[in-house]
């Protein structure tokens, strides 16, 4: 079966994870931190992330990736965070693999259809 777009795949304790940072995922995440989700959207956070939010996007990605229970899923964030820091970049980059980054200068305007 073919792996579905926006998987990141991660080995801990001898087993072979999938975590799904999905639509819903971000939703529930705006509701609980604002639009922005804390910062991670726009890129405006400042200093040290908030560790709560860093656990949520791992934790939210496991529940969706491996079916998880949150409580489960929040120990195993807890540990993962732990052992790879870079792990919700990387959730964030499988989310919005399209993303790149502006191009410099002005845009020209887009031009009426006729």
């Amino acid at each position: 079966m073919a792996d579905v777009t926006g998987t990141v795949h991660r080995s801990f304790g001898g087993k072979d994870l999938r975590l799904r940072l999905t639509w819903a995922g971000l939703a529930t995440l705006q509701e609980k931190y604002g639009n922005d989700i804390g910062g991670l959207l726009n890129d405006d956070m400042e200093g040290v992330p908030p560790f709560r939010l860093m656990i949520d996007v791992v934790s939210l990605s496991l529940q969706k990736g491996e079916g998880m229970e949150p409580e489960v899923a929040d120990d195993l964030a807890d540990d993962l965070i732990t052992e790879d820091n870079g792990l919700v970049p990387a959730l964030l980059a499988a989310a919005f693999p399209d993303v790149k980054e502006p191009q410099k200068g002005n845009r020209k305007a887009p031009r009426a259809k006729a």
